[in-house]
């Protein structure tokens, strides 16, 4: 099944590290581990380097993968959407992530004392 660049970029701005350095290999790029949790890519054919880590915020790490992948002045042009559809997927991320700290929240909070004054009566 083919991918679109655009929204396999995505998915891989927001996988772990290592996943993104084995994907980066099956594309052909020089990817080598740091002991810092950095992965440095390297694209030959472009002679360009770049380096991802997981504390990065994702328009970055889009970034740099990005021009890793197309370079650093054609990866706008090949991935017109990307910064857009990045910042789509970060905001759903943490819509999902504030409500699952929510549910948890009201999960772990004792009855207010009005409640069960209620429930008493």
């Amino acid at each position: 099944m083919k991918t679109l660049i655009t929204p396999r970029l995505v998915e891989m701005t927001f996988a772990p590290v290592a996943t993104v350095a084995d994907w980066s290999r099956r594309l052909g790029l020089e990817v080598r581990d740091r002991e810092d949790s950095i992965v440095v890519l390297r694209n030959p054919h472009l002679n360009f380097t770049t380096a991802i880590s997981d504390c990065l915020d994702p328009i970055t790490r889009a970034v740099c993968l990005a021009s890793a992948i197309a370079g650093p002045l054609y990866w706008p042009q090949l991935c017109p959407n990307l910064l857009e559809a990045v910042n789509k997927e970060w905001k759903r991320q943490g819509e999902q992530q504030h409500r699952s700290d929510t549910q948890q929240n009201l999960s772990n909070q004792p009855p207010s004392p009005h409640c069960i004054d209620q429930i008493k009566t």
